[in-house]
């Protein structure tokens, strides 16, 4: 095509290209564009490759768009929660809780703020365990010239993914090389998670002031980081609670293992560095990776104490033989070296405080520390209320949860002051820190829709646990007794079973270079193995 302008002036011709472009852009769907074309000026390509977050905003982004509407070749997942947010719209009640995800194909084009766009697909490699796709890569092709229309299509992206996931949050887990498996799940609310008063109202609110504080950082010249300790009995409630703070600051959740086979100080490294800013990193029971001896005076029952369930003492300890190559120098310059990222929100969850190195536990590695008991009688009460809010409930209880319930029964209702007396009575009849927030929810969960059961059942609760408290008591005891008597068994054996290394030859014609230096005679038989109490006085 020729095109002849009638104009001395160079700006006729500049303004009718920009013009024809902008009604080019506006019009008709265009063609797709050739390899050669994308080296042009009014051609931005950029891409987008898995684990980057970024992946996830922009394929739920342009799935909203209707973009993979027309593909046809389609991979199906029953593993729902492992899949995008968005891929391709299906009726949910037609296939519900299974992920369609499209796979590598042709380019399709879709339009977005009046401009067109390419979207190319290149699929990942699908994990057969989880269902979850590693590596998959996404390239657009923007029919605009301005940098600037690139930079508001992903803060679109992001800004609809944080919309589409306020239903849900996305957990991360990761190997010992990358972060392999996603996981969505439905939120949490806070109030769901039973506490001491006032503890997670002080974490929702210093997590909030850090997320609104990176300014006051940078300005401060203090490294924007901020770590957590949540530590103390099994049970009490510590994943839940980052849980429902992920959950209310709609954060993502990014969780490594550091006993993962094979993990080591650069692995740890570049997986934080693969996590986002505004995003939560959770490192949980980090006392399995560094095991160290529990500080104690040295006597028999702090030696007890070191474990519950000690191995025979002819077994390895289970502190022996770890699979993890991440020593705690690679983890402290990880968590606040020089080379440590920044923005994020460190989770760190144990059992046993005692055993971590000081050094990992100080200010400015993990500033705050939240201690986890078992259930006081007000955690009780306030978990029987929200089991039971106000309704109709049985006038009579069952003997036990395993019951038949009658298909008629007279059903009463129990207003919030009524449920609120048996929250009372169910706490007074429990012993003072004694049970753990996840027993207690597992023994309402039998009862329910049973209030008054649940409270007549506490005194067989109280009684079991008892039972079961001896009967750890008699177990430990005999475990001491079998270790004292292995350790006295050993001394024995040491006391009369001294094994001499073989002599070498006598020196030629009897001479000692060191006549006043002992030489242990020659190791003839077994029999000589054995030295006589006067001889070792001798030595």
């Amino acid at each position: 095509m020729n095109c002849s302008v009638y104009s001395w002036k160079r700006w006729v011709i500049n303004n009718l290209i920009d013009e024809a472009r902008e009604q080019y852009i506006k019009g008709s769907r265009p063609r797709f564009i050739t390899s050669k074309e994308t080296k042009g000026s009014s051609v931005i390509t950029a891409e987008f490759v898995q684990p980057d977050l970024a992946h996830e905003w922009i394929h739920a982004f342009l799935g909203s768009l209707g973009a993979f509407d027309d593909v046809n070749s389609i991979r199906v997942s029953a593993k729902h929660s492992t899949g995008p947010a968005v891929g391709i719209k299906i009726n949910d009640t037609v296939a519900k809780d299974i992920s369609f995800v499209p796979t590598e194909g042709a380019p399709h084009i879709v339009k977005w703020n009046g401009i067109w766009i390419e979207v190319g697909r290149s699929a990942g490699t699908p994990d057969w365990r989880t269902g979850a796709e590693n590596g998959a890569k996404i390239t657009i092709m923007m029919h605009h010239a301005h940098h600037d229309a690139l930079g508001e299509l992903v803060a679109a992206a992001r800004e609809y993914w944080a919309w589409s996931s306020s239903t849900n949050i996305t957990i991360h887990l990761a190997d010992s090389t990358s972060w392999t498996k996603v996981v969505k799940k439905s939120r949490r609310s806070l109030d769901s998670v039973i506490l001491p008063a006032g503890v997670k109202e002080m974490l929702l609110e210093d997590t909030r002031e850090f997320v609104r504080s990176a300014q006051w950082y940078k300005d401060a010249g203090v490294p924007y980081r901020r770590g957590y300790l949540l530590y103390g009995v099994p049970g009490a409630g510590k994943s839940s609670t980052i849980h429902a703070l992920a959950s209310e600051l709609t954060l993502p959740i990014y969780s490594v293992s550091l006993a993962a086979r094979g993990l080591t100080d650069f692995g740890l490294q570049s997986l934080i560095s693969d996590t986002p800013t505004d995003s939560i990193l959770v490192l949980e029971d980090i006392d399995c990776a560094f095991p160290l001896p529990r500080r104690g005076g040295g006597n028999d029952d702090e030696d007890e104490e070191e474990d519950e369930n000690p191995a025979p003492p002819w077994q390895p300890s289970r502190r022996e033989g770890r699979t993890s190559e991440v020593t705690m120098s690679g983890l402290l310059n990880a968590i606040d070296g020089v080379w440590s990222e920044e923005g994020r929100i460190l989770f760190a969850t144990t059992n046993h405080i005692e055993s971590l190195d000081p050094a990992l536990i100080r200010p400015g590695r993990l500033d705050v520390k939240v201690h986890y008991t078992a259930s006081k009688r007000e955690q009780s009460a306030r978990m029987f209320t929200r089991f039971f809010p106000a309704g109709d409930y049985p006038c009579a209880a069952k003997q036990s949860p395993e019951d038949e319930v009658p298909a008629q029964r007279e059903l009463l209702f129990m207003d919030v002051q009524r449920l609120s007396e048996l929250a009372e009575e169910f706490a007074a009849g429990l012993l003072e820190d004694a049970f753990s927030t996840a027993a207690l929810q597992g023994y309402l969960l039998l009862w329910k829709k049973d209030p008054l059961g649940a409270v007549a059942g506490v005194a067989g609760l109280v009684q079991q646990y008892e039972e079961e408290a001896r009967t750890r008591e008699e177990e430990r005891l005999k475990a001491k007794a079998a270790r004292a008597k292995f350790r006295e068994e050993q001394a024995e054996r040491t006391r009369t079973n001294v094994s001499f290394v073989v002599q070498p030859p006598p020196f030629p014609g009897g001479y000692a270079p060191y006549p006043d230096q002992f030489y242990p005679p020659a190791i003839t038989s077994p029999e000589d193995a054995i030295v006589p109490a006067e001889l070792l006085a001798g030595i």
